[in-house]
């Protein structure tokens, strides 16, 4: 978060002074009436002559009311540990779950973690895409945002997450995935027009065809049940036909369709460099949220560009 509880300073003749300052947690009112809370945390521990202070934050999910902890975990821990993936462009784990509650003392939630062991634990915050200065004075609107947005296009999410946290996937798994992802976006998301005409007009269209052809009714219903909806490349943006257009002008490609192809293959030479199954960093589908239910909040997703590594042709 980019800030520390430690204030240290050195008196004159003396040894460094460590203080512990105030802070106040942070509270955020999210769906259903749930408080969302982050408490700054520390520990201290001594070796020898040694002592180690540990800096930490403690999430906190309250209900007013008692809550399957699969339904706990689901719609507000996971989505939790996906929005700052997004915002760290790393793959974020759980250190550990307690449940508590007025009636019964804390008890900790064991279960498999997998990935956990190989968590990136020496994050630099400004080397994160969206770090909490960025979005502190609103950060309560950013992550009810989220929330909302996890509802609408959650089918999206889950394919695009996958890839991030299972970095066993096959190049080729990875890609079909996330054109998945942004296949399912596109149908799901209000700001797309999906169809190629009318449904009152397709269903006309449908029905006359069906009828000229009685005996194949059953058939033509089946093929036809999709007929109206527009492929991915038909949904693309106006502006990004437009960049196909210039790269058209330019020579550097002779048909839209070549586009893809160009683009696929890039991102299989990227996976193919790294030696070992790779996972498209967190930070990829950022400008298409930015234009989603995050549109409006004025958050920079921009940031510099990876110079890449030499590449020996």
């Amino acid at each position: 978060m980019g800030s520390t509880l430690f204030d240290i300073t050195q008196p004159p003749g003396l040894t460094d002074r460590i203080e512990v300052r105030a802070r106040d947690k942070l509270q955020v009112q999210l769906p259903s009436a749930v408080e969302f809370v982050i408490l700054p945390t520390y520990s201290r521990a001594t070796d020898g002559g040694k002592v180690t202070l540990n800096e930490d934050h403690l999430v906190e999910f309250r209900f007013d009311e008692t809550v399957a902890i699969d339904t706990i975990s689901d719609k507000y821990i996971q989505k939790f540990r996906r929005f700052l993936s997004l915002m760290t462009q790393r793959p974020v784990f759980i250190e550990e779950i307690k449940l508590r509650s007025n009636e019964w003392k804390t008890c900790e939630l064991l279960h498999e973690n997998r990935g956990v062991e190989e968590a990136e634990r020496d994050l630099i915050h400004q080397h994160i895409l969206v770090s909490y200065h960025d979005i502190k004075e609103r950060f309560s609107e950013v992550l009810q945002k989220w929330y909302e947005l996890e509802a609408q296009v959650e089918d999206a999410l889950d394919l695009y997450f996958a890839t991030i946290f299972n970095p066993n996937l096959y190049s080729h798994q990875v890609i079909l995935s996330l054109a998945q992802a942004l296949e399912v976006y596109h149908r799901s998301s209000p700001s797309f027009e999906g169809c190629l005409q009318p449904k009152i007009e397709f269903r006309e269209r449908k029905r006359r065809i069906v009828e000229a052809v009685p005996e194949e009714a059953e058939w033509l219903n089946e093929k036809l049940a999709h007929a109206n909806e527009k492929t991915l490349a038909q949904r693309l943006k106006p502006e990004q036909e437009q960049v196909i257009g210039r790269a058209i002008e330019a020579g550097l490609i002779e048909t839209a369709e070549q586009a893809v192809e160009v683009g696929v293959e890039t991102i299989r030479q990227r996976l193919k460099g790294r030696g070992k199954m790779a996972v498209a960093p967190a930070g990829n589908l950022a400008a298409l949220f930015a234009n989603s239910p995050f549109a409006g909040l004025n958050i920079d997703f921009e940031r510099d560009e990876d110079p890449g590594r030499a590449v020996e042709l």
